[in-house]
């Protein structure tokens, strides 16, 4: 009931011929309001509370999605770094392997062609290249054993075929161009498998110098 209900009770009661001294008009008055007063307090109150009851739901419900969503959020963020973790790794071991299969194999075939070129001029000296050949050779199988593990399959062709052609070569010459070819090859597989760079021309067929 509002205030201008009771106002309207209160002109029925006065207009149907009913008289109501001073104290019982301030008593129904009164009255009156203080109900209207309590019926509007109570019906604020429930609502107040059922909106605040919901509130707290919502409230607990965004705390609830809000701590799943940074779970996730922490479980990929930890994926994707292990993932990147993983690809530099093989990166790095990539980068190692090429460069010392490179390293050698460019050493390699530099010591044969000195060793060609000093044959006359200084013997000694010419035995000592090949010596220098021999050990580079050395480092370079050992290399291409474990870049195995991680090189492109094509790597692994060239460097079987380097092994089956320097066993085949006969003279310094031969194996100097069997290194030199290998090299030339691989540099450019690597170019091509750690930068993404266009591959170039086959092996280039040549002499040791």
């Amino acid at each position: 009931m509002t205030p201008n209900d009771v106002k309207l009770v209160l002109l029925e009661v006065l207009g149907g011929g009913v008289f109501l001294n001073t104290t019982a008009f301030v008593i129904f008055v009164c009255g009156s309001l203080i109900s209207v007063a309590l019926v509007a307090g109570a019906i604020g109150f429930f609502g107040k509370r059922g909106e605040t009851a919901a509130m707290k739901r919502d409230i607990e419900s965004i705390k609830d999605n809000l701590a799943q969503t940074t779970t996730v959020t922490e479980e990929i963020k930890t994926a994707i770094s292990g993932a990147l973790w993983l690809k530099q790794k093989r990166m790095d071991l990539k980068w190692q392997c090429y460069a010392e299969i490179v390293e050698n194999l460019g050493e390699l075939h530099t010591l044969v062609g000195e060793s060609i070129a000093l044959e006359r001029l200084d013997p000694e000296a010419s035995k000592q290249r090949l010596s220098e050949a021999s050990e580079a050779l050395r480092r370079a199988r050992r290399a291409g054993s474990k870049a195995r593990l991680a090189v492109a399959a094509e790597v692994r062709t060239v460097l079987t075929s380097f092994g089956d052609k320097w066993n085949a070569a006969r003279t310094p010459m031969e194996q100097g161009t069997v290194a030199r070819n290998a090299w030339i090859e691989i540099i450019d597989i690597a170019r091509h498998d750690l930068f993404d760079e266009p591959r170039e021309s086959p092996t280039v067929k040549g002499s040791a110098q």
